[in-house]
């Protein structure tokens, strides 16, 4: 599975960067993102729900793990 770490960023670029990287993905492919930004984790959460992707979030600290897995090709 292939990881992305944004932890360090803040948006725009956590979100530019976490699209950049889910574009590459096979459709059934999962990948894991980390971010710590609040701000961050809610707009790429809102990115990947009005597309072709699924997702679950879990907290682990102050950190957040988005398991995401792209479900079609987007039109």
């Amino acid at each position: 599975m292939a990881s992305l770490d944004l932890r360090d960023q803040v948006c725009p670029m956590s979100l530019l960067l976490m699209k950049r990287h889910v574009v590459l993905l096979e459709v059934g492919q999962t990948t894991e993102i980390w971010v710590s930004d609040p701000s961050s984790k809610s707009d790429i959460v809102r990115f990947l729900e009005k597309n072709a992707y699924t997702l679950s979030c879990n907290k682990q600290g102050s950190d957040f793990c988005l398991l995401v897995t792209k479900e079609k090709e987007p039109c």
